[in-house]
C-alpha cells in the first residue's frame, strides 16, 4: 500500500467485535482480502477495513477504490483459478485461488461472504462470521 501510495483506513473498527475460530485461518483470509484490495487499487486510491457486530455476528468489510468487477464476473470470483481478465487487470499477478480459499475458510467457520462491485468504482468484500456469543 505504501509503495502505491494507497491510503489504508482502519478507523471503523469495533473493539467489541469477537469471533471464534482458527486464528491462523482467519488471518490468512483477511490477509488475502487486503492483498487483493491493494493489488487491484491504482496508486493514490484507498482501502478501508470496517469491523463491527451485527445480530450477534462479526462483520468484516474490506472496501477499495480499485478497478471493480463487471456484474457478469462477480458470481465467478469465488471459483478456483478464475481471474478477471481485462486491460485494467492484465498486469496484476496471482493464481486465481485467493478468493476461493477465503470462501472456504469463511464457510468452514460457519460464516458467509458477500461481494459488491462496480467497474471503475471499486469492490467491497464482506465476511460475516459467528460472534463469540452466537456459537
Amino acid at each position: 500500500a505504501e509503495a502505491k501510495q494507497i491510503a489504508l483506513d482502519l478507523s471503523a473498527i469495533n473493539a467489541d467485535a469477537r469471533m471464534t475460530g482458527d486464528p491462523a485461518q482467519i488471518r490468512s483470509a483477511l490477509t488475502n482480502l487486503l492483498d487483493n484490495a491493494i493489488k487491484y487499487t491504482p496508486g493514490g486510491g484507498q482501502v478501508t477495513v470496517a469491523v463491527g457486530v451485527e445480530s450477534g455476528h462479526c462483520r468484516i468489510s474490506v472496501s477499495d477504490t480499485g478497478v471493480g468487477i463487471a456484474a457478469a464476473d462477480v458470481p465467478k470470483v469465488f471459483d478456483r483459478f478464475f481471474r478477471v481478465r481485462d486491460g485494467k487487470t492484465r498486469k496484476v499477478t496471482g493464481s486465481g485461488l485467493g478468493l476461493s480459499l477465503v470462501k472456504r475458510i469463511v464457510e468452514h467457520h460457519g460464516g458467509d461472504i458477500q461481494i459488491a462491485s462496480e467497474p471503475d468504482h471499486g469492490t467491497t468484500v464482506t465476511v460475516i462470521l459467528p460472534g463469540q456469543d452466537s456459537v
